[in-house]
């Protein structure tokens, strides 16, 4: 369900977006609730808040997308939103804090990043073509690695991709076709 949703902030230093609990509790029951993520679709942004102040406000984790409307502190910004569905429920930080350790994220290039993916999907195809199980596993893992990198040198999360991903196709129709999925047009 999309609703209009107000956003405040609660400092102008951080910039990151607060909801009232009031307001969320419209779109999901908040009780117990760790975290929420909301997907903002007129900007393909997803934040994911946290309560706080006893759970009567709920901080977003990063600053609202710079095209959209910037709301001041005490003056609040309405916003479409829905509620994200997370399918992925293993984060993948240990490999964000290893490849910062690494200075591999600050430093490191998309475009070396996607060559190093190149790299892999080659091993993916010659583990597929031996049919050796364990160099599968491990070229998936290593693609895993390098998307992982990739998506947060360019300053997202993997999971945020994969869930927006598939928030989009979950509902898609098709049929198989010479063992290929192919989608319905619409």
């Amino acid at each position: 369900m999309t609703m209009i949703i107000k956003h405040t902030l609660a400092s102008a230093k951080d910039r990151k977006p607060t909801i009232l609990n009031t307001q969320l509790k419209r779109l999901v029951d908040t009780t117990g609730k760790e975290s929420i993520s909301l997907f903002y679709p007129d900007y393909s942004h997803v934040i994911t808040y946290a309560p706080s102040r006893g759970g009567l406000t709920w901080y977003g984790d990063k600053s609202l997308p710079e095209e959209a409307p910037q709301p001041l502190i005490g003056n609040p910004v309405d916003l479409e939103v829905k509620v994200f569905k997370p399918i992925l429920r293993h984060e993948l930080s240990p490999i964000r804090v290893w490849a910062l350790e690494r200075n591999l994220i600050q430093t490191g290039d998309a475009k070396t990043q996607y060559i190093k993916l190149m790299e892999e999907a080659g091993e993916l195809a010659q583990s597929i073509l031996k049919q050796n199980e364990k160099e599968f596993v491990d070229a998936l893992g290593d693609m895993v690695v390098v998307l992982t990198n990739l998506a947060a040198i360019k300053g997202y999360n993997l999971e945020d991709c994969i869930n927006m991903a598939y928030n989009t196709i979950k509902d898609r129709k098709g049929s198989m076709v010479n063992n290929t999925f192919v989608k319905n047009e619409k």
